[in-house]
């Protein structure tokens, strides 16, 4: 019994149970040996009705913890105490079979009970999680999941994430994480960007700033997962809803060369101009007129302050600065929609907590019958994410992208939806996403084709 762990304290070495009794290894190999001879040979202990019923429980729960797993068997009255897993696998040595599951110990001393064959996920875990932190800087457990083939709880990912030293949680739901380890940090390296040209800058902006870059199409971290990822930055300093570089950064580190371009044109003309202007100044040192748009729309050290009108990011300039520069006769559009080229309706939404929450937006009347009703499987980029669907013109099912991808208060949401194809895209940004859907030049300049192009050069 204490040899192979059958009461419940765990499997035991010779030695062990030797010194427990007084007697030598040997006389208790003897003796185990002597009481395997005389058991009957057509008996299973892994076939006896209390440990069938055991296994059915354990089934039902694994992949999960080992505590977890000794709290099902105890809470369905098998155990009269926690009992150990290695005592369950013993029964199935003892029979001279494999056990249908096995126990991984993860980084921190914690145990995991898996399907036989399945350890490996564990590694699987830990791999996804680094790819997506080395993709967006954060990611969720809700995306580590997403990712990965084997069913299996997000609170169980949480644990396995949790086990490492590298992992920093970001929100108090432990929903949200970064991984410090990880050398490639897309979203570390716009913050610097934009920290070598504002030095100080609001959260809030940061946030809007760091959202612009293309490659962070359709992911939102929040306010405060942002702050809190600024916050594990030993180069970085929180203070209130203020972002600080802890030493000035030389924007030439920072910055590419059309960046580096942007920067100084600003510091000419000034803080805010119109986008001819700006352009006007990009042709005169030869500037790419693609490029431009490109820039202009995705680079986060430049800010969209209302239609055709920017600013450098964490300049000094005043509301009548901005109006001074403004077409009134334009307004500000927080809300539009139109046709893409490829045929889609597009529609963009301003996002508050109320439909953050409940992942429902109403498609306009005047396009509404161009979507009929139906499930639309969505992507983001080249990644294909949670369907929604579409009844009697409204969309439902943005809540799960959201829980995915983030999303706040005060964002932009685009809805892309083709009725013939019954496909969709989405992204979630600024202001800026209104010119690349209603501007037509740059839109053609911001196509995944454009961008990818100059960002290889």
């Amino acid at each position: 019994m204490k040899f192979y762990g059958f009461d419940g304290t765990g499997q035991k070495t010779l030695e062990a149970v030797g010194q427990e009794f007084a007697l030598t290894k040997e006389r208790i190999r003897q003796i185990i040996a002597k009481m395997r001879d005389q058991f009957p040979q057509r008996v299973k202990l892994s076939s006896l009705p209390a440990s069938m019923e055991a296994l059915d429980v354990l089934e039902e729960k694994i992949p999960c913890l080992v505590e977890d797993a000794q709290e099902a068997l105890f809470a369905a009255g098998l155990t009269a105490k926690s009992f150990d897993m290695s005592g369950i696998v013993s029964l199935f040595e003892f029979d001279g079979e494999a056990a249908p599951f096995e126990i991984v110990e993860l980084e921190g001393g914690a145990q995991l009970l898996t399907p036989l064959g399945t350890g490996q996920f564990v590694g699987s875990i830990n791999s996804k999680a680094g790819k997506l932190v080395s993709r967006w800087g954060v990611t969720t457990v809700s995306e580590v999941c997403s990712q990965i083939d084997t069913r299996i709880a997000p609170d169980l990912v949480r644990e396995i994430l949790g086990g490492s030293p590298d992992v920093v949680w970001l929100d108090d739901k432990r929903n949200w994480f970064t991984l410090t380890a990880q050398k490639r940090n897309r979203l570390l390296n716009l913050i610097k960007k934009v920290l070598s040209v504002a030095y100080t800058i609001d959260v809030t902006a940061l946030r809007k700033a760091v959202s612009r870059n293309h490659r962070m199409k359709g992911f939102a971290p929040t306010r405060n997962v942002l702050a809190n990822f600024c916050n594990a930055q030993s180069d970085i300093l929180i203070e209130g809803n203020l972002v600080k570089s802890r030493g000035e950064v030389a924007y030439e580190q920072k910055l590419g060369g059309i960046e580096q371009s942007f920067f100084d044109i600003f510091t000419r003309i000034g803080p805010v101009a119109r986008r001819e202007e700006i352009e006007e100044e990009c042709m005169k040192i030869g500037m790419n007129r693609n490029s431009l748009y490109v820039y202009l729309s995705y680079s986060p050290i430049v800010e969209r302050l209302a239609k055709g009108v920017y600013g450098l990011i964490g300049s000094s300039y005043t509301l009548a600065d901005v109006e001074a520069l403004t077409d009134k006769a334009r307004g500000r559009v927080l809300i539009d929609h139109g046709w893409t080229s490829a045929g889609a309706i597009w529609t963009a939404f301003h996002l508050n907590s109320a439909n953050i929450r409940s992942g429902i937006f109403n498609i306009p009347k005047s396009v509404s019958i161009y979507v009929p009703d139906g499930t639309y499987e969505m992507s983001a980029g080249d990644e294909l994410l949670e369907p929604m669907k579409v009844r009697g013109g409204v969309i439902w099912g943005a809540d799960k992208i959201f829980e995915r991808r983030g999303g706040d208060a005060g964002d932009i949401f685009v809805v892309e939806l083709n009725g013939g194809r019954k496909t969709g895209a989405f992204e979630i940004g600024g202001l800026d996403l209104l010119d690349r859907y209603s501007d037509e030049h740059i839109r053609q300049a911001t196509t995944s084709a454009s961008v990818e192009a100059l960002s290889s050069t």
